[in-house]
């Protein structure tokens, strides 16, 4: 069962960073340099269209993951354990991430124009380097929480 959550995790994982690193490294980079943020709305379009789902999977399964290596919830929460830090570090990103989303949907994107699209631009870069680390903290479970 540990495999295939793990899996899931993963997969979802690879097609969140991956959205973000396709719109922070093609179509963000073109509405910049045209000014214009009609670059970035059919990838919004399409990606919207997952991004709460994959967000969703992440979630449960990020959960149950960490509940598999620290089974006492109140022990995440105690940095007695390396995995205790790995965990806090993981849903603090997740916090950020959500916040940041949620301004961007309800501050940005409803009347996105080339006059606040380097904040949307900021907030994707920003979202996109959290999803990294997302990542690199995944890496440190594997690791033992070594770099």
């Amino acid at each position: 069962m540990k495999t295939i959550i793990l899996l899931i995790h993963i997969l979802s994982a690879t097609t969140w960073v991956g959205g973000y690193l396709m719109l922070s490294f093609t179509s963000l980079p073109k509405a910049l340099k045209n000014k214009s943020p009609e670059n970035i709305d059919q990838l919004k379009k399409d990606y919207n269209k997952i991004s709460i789902h994959i967000l969703i999977l992440q979630l449960l399964t990020g959960l149950w993951l960490a509940y598999y290596f620290v089974p006492d919830i109140a022990t995440w929460f105690s940095f007695k354990l390396i995995y205790s830090h790995l965990i806090v570090g993981k849903l603090s990103l997740l916090v950020i991430t959500f916040l940041l989303t949620v301004y961007a949907r309800s501050k940005i994107l409803p009347k996105l124009n080339e006059n606040n699209l380097k904040a949307f631009a900021l907030n994707i870069f920003v979202v996109t380097l959290l999803s990294i680390g997302f990542v690199f903290i995944g890496i440190m479970f594997k690791t033992g929480g070594a770099i």
